[in-house]
């Protein structure tokens, strides 16, 4: 069922609804994830109790879950760090010999300074920890003059498209990746301090600023085993730059890093409408990667798209052929978490024993920038 007709058919507003509870890591085959979600919870209940009355009228809870889908967002303590929850993140992953690790990215929409030390970004802070050395220097030089291929610690700030977007990295470099024993992601973000106003009611139509939440993942994979990337596109629609504005603090970038600049502002804001006009060119990335791919539509598992919004989401299946639109997953009830929540969302389906080794599923990141990102990837060997 699309999900206009879900929500006709009753899947309706819950109150206090509780976020979902998973194993520390979730495995299948070779393939492991951790989510790290904080025990702080901000749900719509709690928001409609504030008596803000916007542009459009009050800020009820069920107003809330009509405009966006999402009940409920979890919070980080204050004095939580991008860096320090990506380590919460990655540790259960490490609990096995970390020495084969050869590639970590650590994604986030918000670079912090909190925890670096000297130049360092905060893959290299990680990949300190797990005792890597003679790392890269550039993201284009992770080959030496003799053609030994050095150990990767990269930043990757391309927001909400970060973690399809690594893998169109994997592809242009598929046969150094293949070498690699196995790579370690992290996508931690925290949005909380970033949405000051809320109490306010000082917020675009669209409400984006009850949209997001705080949490981190973690991936541990073997690449070309564990996910082997089909096909990638990736969009860059810099005429609609300014549909997402995001108090950015790009002094905070370290290098080797991979970004993709976003328009700043004092806090977090977004055009819902413009954004809502441009959304189908994702369902057209997602045919166009699967034709790369050679994929026929009937051969693909899985669509899983960063969970932005209900109406975005709705938007992209109703654009797909019809053949497509089933594959798509969704679960916006638990918030918006930027470049985690593809991550999270392959953890639930995995969970859920909805994807299986030699499954092909899809990868679709999307939002600031405007810039778009789809990887067609096959699960297993």
């Amino acid at each position: 069922m699309l999900l206009r007709e879900r929500l006709l058919a009753g899947d309706t507003y819950i109150p206090n609804y509780e976020m979902s509870h998973f194993p520390e890591v979730i495995q299948l085959g070779g393939i492991q994830i951790h989510l790290e979600i904080p025990e702080g919870r901000l749900n719509n209940r709690t928001l409609g109790s504030l008596g803000i009355v916007t542009s459009t009228g009050p800020l009820t809870e069920e107003r809330i879950f009509e405009k966006t889908g999402i009940e409920v967002r979890a919070q980080a303590d204050p004095d939580e760090t991008v860096q320090s929850l990506g380590k919460k993140a990655a540790r259960p992953l490490l609990q096995q010999a970390s020495n084969k690790i050869n590639a970590v990215v650590f994604m986030t929409s918000y670079p912090s300074i909190a925890g670096l030390e000297g130049k360092e970004n905060h893959a290299q802070a990680i990949a300190r920890r797990l005792d890597l050395t003679n790392l890269a220097e550039s993201v284009e030089g992770f080959i030496d003059d003799e053609g030994k291929m050095l150990p990767e610690a990269l930043d990757w700030h391309k927001a909400c498209s970060s973690f399809a977007d690594w893998f169109s990295h994997i592809q242009r470099y598929q046969q150094q990746y293949n070498s690699f024993d196995e790579a370690l992601l992290i996508s931690s973000e925290i949005f909380s301090p970033t949405l000051p106003r809320i109490e306010r009611g000082e917020m675009d139509p669209s409400l984006s600023p009850t949209i997001l939440g705080d949490m981190a993942a973690a991936l541990r994979f073997r690449p070309g085993k564990d996910i082997t990337v089909l096909a990638t596109t990736t969009l860059e629609l810099p005429h609609l730059s300014n549909a997402i504005c995001m108090p950015v603090d790009y002094s905070a970038i370290r290098q080797p890093a991979h970004s993709y600049p976003v328009p700043t502002n004092e806090y977090f804001s977004m055009q819902g409408k413009t954004i809502y006009k441009a959304i189908p060119v994702v369902s057209d990335m997602i045919v166009t990667t699967l034709d790369k791919a050679g994929l026929p539509h009937d051969k693909v598992r899985k669509i899983l798209c960063h969970q932005a919004s209900f109406p975005v989401l709705a938007r992209i299946q109703e654009s797909l052929p019809q053949n497509l639109r089933d594959k798509m997953y969704i679960n916006v009830r638990e918030g918006n978490y930027s470049s985690a929540t593809i991550l999270k969302a392959l953890a639930e389906e995995i969970t859920h024993g909805n994807i299986h080794n030699g499954d092909n599923i899809v990868f679709a990141g999307f939002g600031a920038g405007l810039y778009a990102s789809v990887a067609a990837v096959k699960i297993g060997e």
